[in-house]
């Protein structure tokens, strides 16, 4: 277990200084880059993933830090 903490670790994005004050694009860019570190996906599914993220979540939650979104404002969302 040990082991793999350690590996993962080194396999993180490069910002991870996110904190509850971060915007949520910040979360996003975080994200992002962590698919494509994981390398578990396809290019056409990684894409799909930015498209709908940057259509749809990020026009409600790109004026937001992460510390105000809340469960309410998630299920508002959806």
């Amino acid at each position: 277990m040990k082991a793999k903490l350690i590996e993962g670790s080194l396999f993180q994005p490069s910002s991870s200084t996110l904190t509850a004050d971060s915007p949520f694009p910040e979360l996003v860019a975080y994200w992002l880059e962590d698919l494509d570190l994981e390398c578990r996906l396809s290019k056409r599914t990684r894409q799909r993933c930015e498209q709908t993220m940057n259509r749809l979540v990020l026009p409600a939650f790109e004026s937001l830090t992460l510390r105000e979104i809340g469960v309410a404002r998630c299920d508002n969302f959806l």
